[in-house]
């Protein structure tokens, strides 16, 4: 059984967080939805999930 798996790059998105922090310092407006890239990844899976 394959079992999808995402992966998010973290320092990506520490600096997405630090950039809004930073417009909302400055009393910018900002957006309040972030749409962030994923990457799936198939792996196999370690065993039976029991019932």
């Amino acid at each position: 059984m394959l079992i999808p798996m995402q992966k998010q790059d973290v320092a990506m998105r520490a600096e997405i967080a630090v950039q809004k922090l930073r417009e909302l310092k400055e009393k910018k407006e900002i957006e309040t939805t972030v749409m962030l890239p994923v990457t799936l990844i198939e792996r196999e899976s370690t065993g039976i999930a029991p019932n």
